[in-house]
């Protein structure tokens, strides 16, 4: 079984960037803007829109948190990337919205699984 960090890693951030690509998208800005603002490849920019990249439901309440945090990045305030990545990754967390997004892709993980906070 994988650690909660892991989990964060492989699931959470990837889900979190496909979010905040969509979202930044929806603004208006180009692949290559979108890529320039979070610091990755215009590939990468690429599979989250197409959705072979990031692949997790994330909930509308999240998904509107994802939608300030574009905002803020948007704006291209130094160090804002980080920050709002951390805080979404923290509220994938503490809403444990991460086990939902670790049952999406580990099969046969129990519905009531709570062994990352335990």
């Amino acid at each position: 079984m994988e650690l909660l960090p892991e989990v964060e890693v492989w699931y959470g951030l990837p889900a979190i960037r496909a979010a905040l690509t969509k979202s930044l998208k929806t603004q208006g800005l180009s692949q290559k803007e979108i890529a320039a603002k979070l610091g990755i490849a215009e590939s990468a920019v690429s599979q989250y829109l197409s959705g072979k990249r990031g692949k997790s439901s994330l909930t509308a309440p999240f998904l509107k948190e994802v939608d300030s945090s574009a905002g803020r990045i948007a704006q291209g305030t130094p160090g804002v990337v980080a920050t709002e990545t951390m805080r979404l990754v923290g509220l994938l967390r503490n809403s444990r919205a991460i086990c939902d997004i670790h049952r999406q892709h580990t099969k046969g993980l129990p519905t009531n699984c709570d062994q990352c906070f335990e």
